[in-house]
């Protein structure tokens, strides 16, 4: 058994653009991190002793909003953390590498090494039933992820179409690719949840805690930084890719994460 995907490679120029990206997502909440403790400690040393005659219901609003803010910074210093420590033993989320960044299509999982021609004869016809040579797609520059506001486990880019009637073809492939392979493989049609074409760029370990998953998630929904990377990231241009052929992947597990090899390429352009 072999286990199978189908999806987009993605060039150079691409991959190096969304590893910036990944990066400047890390980088934003260090950077606020570091930012807030040297401020407390300017703060600190200047600050005089309260005065005997102060109020008492000042010094307890003062109390209420010191607390809040060194739990601020507890968790700006956790979550710099989460986004820095990479692997899958260290409580820190696991970043793909950039080289194995695609957009699947279908994922096959398991497939008998004898029936690889059959998949391979499914992408064609599913290819055939186009109406383009090629499709454009445009990579968002923004980072998301799967259930973000309640566990996240998957940290992504998200991809659009470039416009309509690309979007139609996009759906058009995915949907025909998912028909014809089952076909092919004798595979019963079950329910598949709804084609949201990405980029994986990182994924959330078993080993990361629920509160740490929780704190996460909460950055990436609202941003705990008051200049979130979401928002710097989002006024940056889209990445444009042209999908004029789509490639058959074998994925291959060791101990330093999976392996991806393309089996074959299929182009998109009608004989």
């Amino acid at each position: 058994m072999i286990r199978l995907f189908v999806g987009v490679a993605l060039c150079n120029d691409t991959r190096a653009e969304l590893l910036a990206l990944r990066e400047r997502f890390r980088a934003d909440e260090r950077a606020n991190a570091g930012d807030h403790n040297m401020m407390r400690h300017a703060v600190a040393a200047r600050a005089p002793r309260a005065a005997g005659a102060e109020n008492a219901i000042e010094v307890q609003k003062r109390g209420v909003s010191g607390f809040r803010g060194k739990e601020r910074e507890r968790e700006r210093e956790r979550l710099a953390q989460i986004l820095t420590v990479d692997g899958r033993r260290t409580g820190g989320v696991a970043w793909v590498p950039s080289e194995k960044y695609h957009i699947t299509l279908r994922f096959l999982g398991e497939v008998e090494e004898q029936k690889v021609a059959l998949v391979q004869t499914a992408i064609d016809a599913a290819i055939a039933q186009l109406r383009v040579d090629a499709i454009g797609l445009a990579i968002q520059p923004r980072v998301q992820a799967f259930q973000a506001s309640k566990n996240p486990r998957v940290i992504y880019a998200p991809v659009l179409a470039e416009n309509p009637s690309d979007l139609e073809q996009l759906h058009l492939l995915a949907s025909a690719l998912e028909r014809e392979t089952n076909t092919a493989l004798t595979w019963p049609k079950k329910h598949q949840p709804p084609f949201k074409p990405h980029v994986t760029l990182g994924r959330v370990p078993a080993s990361v805690s629920n509160r740490d998953r929780t704190l996460l998630g909460k950055y990436i929904v609202d941003g705990l930084s008051d200049a979130s990377a979401h928002h710097l990231l989002a006024n940056s241009d889209k990445l444009q890719v042209r999908v004029s052929e789509i490639a058959l992947f074998r994925s291959t597990v060791s101990l330093s994460g999976s392996i991806y090899n393309i089996v074959s390429r299929h182009s998109l352009a009608r004989s």
